[in-house]
């Protein structure tokens, strides 16, 4: 039988292995990165602390050193607790090319909390963590790989790691990456702030055994009274202890379930024209099966013989589909080029073999026993006729005719769904990528620096190192201007500090309010193009020794002054009492990343200030990526052991901030083209029988005097009838449903008009085109032809 139909088995297998692919792939990630617990022993026992201030706080911040020793002290529910640091990136010399690697400092007992053993050397010791006890560093397995070989000798020998000697103390197991699959190298904390105030670790702990997460959170907040008790300038502080594997998989779960959303209609879509192109074999299959029922086969017999066929179909669609997500999965994390925490891990295990198991199964069972049933019925007498199957007459619909269209408006339904949703997040990612920026992006290079060689040589040093190094990019032929800044625009990182108001009061320490700052460079505002509004920007005068100033952003002085006449106030940021007057006010700037507004924001001078990371922005006059080799010529010349972490344009560093967005619009808007094609195609193939089946009719009516356009609009009407049925359904699905996926937009609301109606008009002409092919080829009826054997 497929052998007969060789065309439409193809086009079916096809078909269903895309949906069932799709299908088996976004699963996959799901499986791994939701449903099953972190690659640890006991990972249920594994929770994240972090720090919070006040009742009403639902965020949560790293913690300080002091605030670990004393819960390792004080708790009496974890059996141990350690933390980590994400490092700025080291630069690995000595091994071929130098490459600059991504690297996590971590306390010595982290891989005692995880319960994870090198399969080379050994982890690290408490005292590997001090000062001047050496330089150890832990390799992952990729990294043991790719720069050494797999080179078992390398234990115990030194690498060059920021122009330092480090010992290879032990390699870690291939798979292992923590926190994320982009991590090379571990290397000891050592030197790290002891200050209470500075709350910058992710502290990672380990329940005991029979201890509950709800206990530990009592403990917590026991702990946190204490210390608020023994240290009243932490009135408002408390800890949170949040599960590592919900922490996980939060930021993705959602994402994640509407994306399984999206490719299960892409499947139902595709089963419906599986269940179309079943209804039409059997309907041509009826003289046959009424030989079967004739010769003695009874009803379960007929039925049987039918769904075998289905399941055979559905069958070899799941192992296309299969197919597809080997080859899908090891693609996934570069086109993601997210940090998602164990996609690497993401395998075809026994439980997605379960799923394309059960899912073929489930397809061929649902959208074969209908096609099965009502052929399993067969007019013995009439079906026997001699030519009975030629032809059939008459405009009214038979059952299977009936049951065809029906499929095909709920597969337009279900198309209409999946465009609308995919709509809504191109509109959103449309809207995104057209926000104002409050600066101008173009001709602009951003160089990100860390932590200068020169730190340990004081703030003088560093100040005259930075300086030396802005003169020279900016003697560069093709540079207009250049600044620095704490942390360059829209790349999600920012810090937060309390800002305190002269000449008003606060009840606690924590009830200040809490802005992001900025240390810059004079000439900052005109290198990034924002508009001073009122005042004076910074100069080379606002230096250590003169009055501290500060410059604030329109939304903190309309916050705090409504008239928004901040020139001449005082501020003190940070609460240390050196209190800074406001010259300036400066137009509002998307400093964080594009979907979020611009809130408090204040600028310091950096000659008044200190940082161990910051990035230089330089405005050029020809294409900003031919400059980057000799910006870094220039700095390096000022300090060769100066590290730079990343070259990139302005328009990149925007890019590279809204890669969730673009592959969510991507993967939707693949997928609801997906299903347009195939709701095209469905369409298509219910017209194209239908004019097939009708050919008798049709040329009686031509031969009454029926012109092309009559059998045009008698053709295309009725499919159109039943395409705006499924676009009505559609419509009305979408409406209850679009609000499941309102976390993926921006400004767009998920009911928004004009992407309903759009996707109504786009679905509507493409399938009115669809069935307009066949009924074309309807008006070109020989009645001659058709009633000559009459």
């Amino acid at each position: 039988m497929f052998a007969r139909h060789r065309a439409s088995t193809i086009v079916a297998v096809v078909t269903l292995g895309c949906g069932i692919g799709a299908n088996t792939t976004i699963f996959s990630l799901v499986n791994t990165l939701v449903l099953h617990a972190l690659p640890y022993p006991n990972a249920d026992r594994l929770v994240h602390v972090e720090t919070t201030y006040g009742e009403s706080s639902t965020t949560g911040e790293g913690v300080s050193l002091p605030d670990i020793n004393d819960i390792q002290a004080r708790n009496h529910v974890f059996e141990s607790i350690a933390f980590f640091v994400r490092g700025t990136g080291v630069t690995l010399t000595g091994v071929g090319a130098a490459a600059r690697l991504s690297d996590v400092d971590i306390s010595p007992g982290l891989f005692k909390v995880l319960k994870v053993n090198p399969i080379l050397g050994r982890t690290l010791s408490a005292e590997e963590a001090s000062i001047g006890m050496g330089r150890v560093v832990l390799l992952s397995y990729g990294f043991w790989r790719q720069y050494l070989g797999s080179d078992r000798s390398m234990v115990g020998k030194a690498i060059s790691l920021d122009n330092q000697p480090y010992t290879i103390v032990g390699v870690m197991p291939q798979g292992f990456a923590f926190p994320d699959q982009f991590v090379d190298v571990w290397i000891p904390a050592s030197g790290v702030s002891t200050s209470r105030n500075v709350r910058d670790k992710v502290a990672i702990a380990r329940l005991k055994p029979g201890v509950k997460l709800r206990e530990a959170q009592t403990e917590l907040n026991m702990i946190a009274k204490r210390l608020t008790q023994d240290y009243p300038e932490d009135e408002g502080l408390g800890f949170t202890a949040v599960s590592l594997q919900g922490e996980t998989a939060g930021p993705v779960k959602a994402a994640l379930m509407i994306l399984l959303g999206a490719v299960g209609c892409v499947l139902l879509i595709a089963c419906v024209n599986v269940a179309i192109l079943l209804l039409t074999w059997s309907a041509r299959r009826q003289r046959e099966i009424a030989v079967r029922a004739a010769l003695g086969a009874g009803r379960r017999r007929l039925i049987r013989q039918l769904l075998t066929e289905a399941l055979v179909l559905t069958f070899v669609g799941g192992c296309l589909g299969l197919i597809v997500t080997l080859l899908a999965i090891p693609v996934i994390p570069a086109v993601a080029a997210t940090r998602i925490l164990r996609l690497n891990y993401v395998r075809v295990d026994g439980w997605v073999f379960a799923f394309t198991f059960v899912i073929s199964l489930l397809t061929g069972v649902v959208f074969g026993i209908i096609p099965a049933i009502r052929a399993s019925k067969p007019d013995l007498i009439a079906n026997l006729k001699e030519g009975n199957m030629t032809s059939q007459v008459g405009f009214g619909l038979t059952p299977h005719r009936r049951a065809q269209s029906v499929l095909m408006s709920c597969q337009v339904a279900l198309a209409m769904i999946l465009l609308i949703g995919a709509g809504l997040v191109a509109r959103s990612f449309s809207r995104l990528m057209s926000v104002r920026l409050g600066f101008d992006p173009h001709h602009l290079l951003v160089v990100r620096l860390s932590e200068t060689t020169l730190m340990p040589l004081g703030n003088q040093a560093m100040m005259l190192f930075y300086q030396r190094a802005l003169a020279e990019v900016n003697a560069l032929p093709d540079v207009e201007s250049a600044a620095l800044v704490t942390a360059s625009p829209v790349e999600g990182r920012w810090v937060m500090t309390s800002v305190y108001l002269e000449g008003r009061t606060y009840s606690t320490p924590w009830g200040a309010p809490t802005i992001h700052y900025q240390d810059i460079s004079p000439g900052y505002f005109a290198t990034m193009r924002i508009p001073i509004l009122a005042g004076r920007a910074f100069t080379e005068e606002d230096r250590y020794g003169s009055p501290r100033v500060a410059i604030v952003n329109e939304t903190m002085a309309r916050r705090f002054w409504p008239d928004g006449n901040a020139v001449g106030k005082r501020i003190d940021v940070g609460g240390g009492g050196q209190w800074c007057e406001i010259v300036a006010v400066a137009h509002d700037a998307r400093d964080i990343s594009l979907d979020r507004e611009p809130g408090p924001e204040v600028y310091r001078p950096y000659l008044q200030r200190r940082w161990l990371e910051s990035a230089l922005v330089v405005r050029t006059t020809i294409q900003p990526k031919r400059l980057g080799d000799a910006v870094v010529s220039r700095i390096w010349s000022v300090d060769k052991d100066e590290r730079v972490l990343s070259v990139m344009t302005m328009e990149d560093v925007i890019s590279k901030s809204v890669v969730g967005p673009r592959f969510h619009a991507a993967l939707l808007g693949l997928f609801a083209l997906l299903a347009l094609f195939l709701a095209v195609v469905g369409v298509y193939g219910v017209a194209s029988y239908s004019v097939s089946r009708r050919t008798r009719e049709i040329g009686i009516r031509v031969a009454l005097g029926a012109r092309p356009r009559d059998v045009l609009m008698l053709v295309v009407g009725q499919q159109f009838a039943f395409t705006i049925t499924g676009v009505v359904i559609g419509l009305g699905g979408a409406f209850a449903l679009t609000r499941t996926i309102s976390s993926l937009l921006y400004a767009v609301s998920p009911t928004d008009p004009g992407t309903f109606v759009g996707a109504a008009a786009l679905l509507s002409f493409s399938t009115l085109v669809a069935s307009y092919i066949p009924a074309r080829r309807a008006t070109r009826v020989d009645p001659s032809v058709t009633l000559r054997y009459e």
